[in-house]
């Protein structure tokens, strides 16, 4: 029997501390040297750069329940129904979640990675009970 929710946070920066540290570090100089180089410019494209970075520099939250996946980052939430995926596959350190349609776009922008390191047998479940079993899509 699955639960009704499941709940954990990942943060891989947590994991990879020298790689997270040299990352924030690039990314610092690169915003102060836009930023006096061309100050409103410079804020556009380090709040890009943050955003691009977001998924390892900063924790996520990941929430499975009985609608579906919903992520919880410090830039913004999401939320997608099972609906939205076709299938799944493991990775290394976590999920593969292959979003559904039949347009290029809506299956990349519907397709999700979740990283659970220690929560791999917990989440298999849920992924089995909502969206059924191993799917060998295309992935990252």
């Amino acid at each position: 029997m699955v639960s009704a929710e499941l709940t954990w946070s990942d943060w891989p920066a947590r994991r990879q501390r020298l790689r997270a540290i040299l990352a924030a570090v690039a990314l610092g100089v690169a915003s102060l040297a836009a930023i006096a180089f061309e100050p409103i410019l410079g804020a556009v494209l380090s709040a890009a750069l943050l955003a691009s970075c977001a998924e390892v520099l900063l924790p996520t939250r990941y929430r499975l329940g009985p609608d579906g996946v919903i992520l919880s980052r410090v830039l913004g939430r999401r939320r997608q129904p099972w609906s939205d995926f076709k299938g799944w596959r493991p990775l290394p350190d976590g999920f593969w979640l292959e979003g559904a349609g039949r347009i290029p776009l809506l299956v990349r922008r519907r397709s999700l990675a979740m990283r659970c390191p220690e929560h791999r047998a917990a989440v298999e479940a849920v992924l089995r009970a909502h969206i059924g079993a191993v799917h060998p899509g295309e992935g990252p």
